[in-house]
């Protein structure tokens, strides 16, 4: 017979049972890691998926944005620009045909103005310049009707050169002018902003389209007027 208190507690089955706690308690952690990393990896996977679908649409998003934009610029292309710049190109050789005949009168005045000058108004000129290099001894002498008439050869050499610039800067100016209205483009592209756009303009050209901007334009070409004549008389 076992001792009273040995009947009472039952030692080995509290043995038993606190193995069955700890089995069930270990049993518990283990099922609720598996379902943490089951968790976890199902987070991943979504948030994966999410980025996956995100990232298609932003590049549908761009695609169809930049097929809406190659269109619209190959339809202002085709429908607008085109047929402006057709225009363009008839006027423009309109406008040479008509103007050419008037650009070669004007620079054949030019040229004989130009000769009209040096012929007759430039030695007339070297001989006032000289008469007043002379006066200039008198002056020295403080005569005054050589100061006076110094002056007075002065004025005339001024006016003289001054009437003669003016008209053949007119004649300039009228050539100028023609040039603006026969070749736009050509003065325009003289300018380092219009090169700057009009070079932005052709990578946008080429990128969409593969052609550039000289493709759907040709310059006609530029005529020019002669550089400013400086007269006066010549220096010794």
């Amino acid at each position: 017979m076992f001792p009273v208190y040995l009947q009472v507690f039952d030692f080995f089955g509290f043995l038993d049972s606190l193995r069955g706690l700890l089995i069930a308690i270990y049993n518990a952690l283990i099922t609720a890691i598996i379902y943490l990393i089951n968790l976890l990896v199902a987070v991943f996977v979504f948030l994966y998926n999410l980025l996956i679908l995100l990232l298609n649409a932003t590049v549908r998003a761009f695609q169809h944005v930049g097929h809406f934009f190659t269109s619209l610029l190959d339809r202002i292309l085709r429908h607008v620009l085109v047929p402006l710049l057709h225009l363009y190109q008839r006027l423009s050789a309109w406008l040479n045909k008509v103007l050419t005949p008037v650009i070669k009168i004007l620079r054949r005045i030019r040229a004989w103005y130009d000769k009209f000058f040096k012929v007759y108004v430039k030695p007339v000129l070297d001989a006032i310049n000289h008469i007043r290099k002379v006066l200039a001894v008198f002056k020295i002498f403080h005569i005054k009707w050589a100061a006076k008439l110094d002056a007075d050869l002065a004025d005339i050499e001024h006016r003289i050169i001054r009437d003669f610039e003016l008209v053949r800067r007119q004649i300039n100016k009228v050539l100028s002018w023609i040039e603006l209205i026969m070749d736009p483009e050509g003065l325009l592209l003289r300018l380092p902003l219009a090169r700057s756009i009009v070079r932005a303009l052709d990578d946008i050209l080429q990128l969409t389209t593969g052609h550039v901007l000289s493709y759907y334009l040709s310059s006609p070409t530029g005529i020019g007027g002669g550089g400013p004549a400086v007269y006066g008389p010549a220096q010794a």
